[in-house]
């Protein structure tokens, strides 16, 4: 695997997705633990009106000793993929240590991020690791006015697409992840012409869940069944190249209107090229 991830580029399409699917539920059969999506921390910097996490300064943290531990433990058990995420993981104080103990154990590396903390001195670190295979950037607009509105800071909108600039320069493969909701609904298309002109792949995704204390005003966000639609036949009269992935927490949309009385239990995950 190279720092540019060409062999990915070539590769995603319907048919590589298959064998992912494919290995997937043979290991899922074999109760290996393929792909990990580990919280390394609850922080973050941005106030989104629609997430679930919720502040407790009484929760306890792993520590880097453990998180390492774990890494390690994870990759005995077979693990190959592995996504730090959070919370924003960069606040996470030993961010690039856990990320460089992570290509110690040749882990394929992803990391979720609202794009905000990347720091010349860390995107330096990250793009001399060997085993990064994506980041991901969520942005919640094509602007600032709703970007910044949806994560509750001014100026994060601008933060992020600098950052982005600043990740691609140093060859890092990089990935958009649109969470659609009423707010931004609107600006699909823009959103989509965004990813174009930045040349960056983006994901889509409309699940939005009540917070880890069972509020629900989160759902207030949620698409309703016809905005839902539109997204789906935007994409499906716009093809070029966007495929649905199916997995257990992601479906494909290919029967629309059972996927709609789903969406509050699975998420969309639609690849561009």
């Amino acid at each position: 695997m190279n720092k540019k991830c060409s062999q990915q580029e070539k590769g995603e399409g319907a048919g590589f997705n298959s064998i992912l699917e494919d290995i997937a539920s043979k290991t899922d059969r074999a109760f290996i633990p393929l792909s990990v999506l580990l919280e390394i921390t609850r922080l973050c910097n941005l106030n989104c009106r629609h997430c679930y996490r919720i502040e407790n300064k009484r929760r306890k943290e792993m520590s880097r000793h453990r998180i390492l531990m774990l890494i390690g433990e994870l990759r005995q058990a077979g693990c190959l993929f592995l996504t730090l995420s959070g919370g924003e993981p960069l606040l996470h104080s030993f961010f690039v240590e856990i990320c460089q103990g992570v290509a110690r154990q040749n882990l394929a590396l992803q990391i979720f991020s609202n794009g905000t903390s990347f720091s010349r001195p860390v995107i330096k670190e990250l793009s001399s690791l060997n085993n990064i295979f994506s980041i991901h950037i969520s942005l919640y607009g094509a602007n600032a006015q709703t970007h910044d509105y949806i994560t509750g800071q001014k100026g994060s909108y601008y933060k992020t697409i600098n950052n982005i600039s600043l990740l691609q320069e140093a060859g890092l493969n990089i990935r958009f992840n649109y969470i659609m909701m009423k707010n931004n609904v609107n600006e699909l298309k823009d959103m989509v012409s965004l990813a174009e002109r930045m040349r960056v792949r983006f994901d889509i995704d409309p699940l939005i869940t009540p917070r880890d204390n069972g509020d629900r005003t989160p759902l207030s966000f949620a698409l309703e069944d016809k905005d839902l639609e539109t997204v789906y036949r935007y994409f499906l009269d716009n093809s070029k190249g966007v495929h649905p992935v199916r997995s257990k927490s992601r479906f494909s949309g290919t029967a629309v209107s059972e996927d709609i009385r789903r969406r509050t239990s699975n998420g969309v995950n639609l690849l561009s090229n």
